[in-house]
C-alpha cells in the first residue's frame, strides 16, 4: 500500500506543476486551477489512506484541518473581487507560510 500511496503522491505532484503551467493566461487559468485542485484532492486521499492505520486522533487532526481551511478560505475566495485577487494570494500564502511553521515545529518537537 505504500507503493501506491507514493504513486498517488507523484501523480498529484505533476498535477500541481501542470496547474501552475495553466495559470500563464487568462485563457488557461481556470482550467489550470482545476487541475491544481485535483492534484490536491489525490494528495488529500494518499494522506488519508497513509494515516488510516495510525491513531484516531491523526483523522480528527486531518479532517478538523481540512474543514477549517474550507471554512475560513472559501468565503473570502468567493468574495473576492478580481482586483483585490493580488492580496488575497498574499493573504493565502501567508497563512500557508504560518502553517509550514507549525508542521515544522511539531516534526521538531517529535
Amino acid at each position: 500500500m505504500n507503493y501506491f500511496v507514493d504513486v498517488l503522491y507523484i501523480v498529484a505532484f505533476g498535477l500541481f506543476i501542470l496547474g501552475l503551467s495553466g495559470l500563464t493566461g487568462p485563457k488557461t487559468a481556470v482550467r489550470g486551477n482545476w487541475i491544481a485542485a485535483t492534484g490536491m484532492g489525490i494528495a488529500v486521499v494518499a494522506t488519508l489512506i497513509k494515516v488510516r492505520d495510525t491513531a484516531q486522533i491523526n483523522w480528527i487532526l486531518t479532517v478538523a484541518g481540512l474543514l477549517l481551511g474550507v471554512v475560513l478560505g472559501v468565503p473570502p475566495a468567493k468574495k473576492t473581487k478580481m482586483t483585490a485577487m493580488p492580496q488575497l494570494v498574499a493573504l493565502f500564502n501567508g497563512v500557508g507560510g504560518g502553517t509550514v511553521a507549525l508542521i515544522a515545529w511539531s516534526e521538531f518537537i517529535e
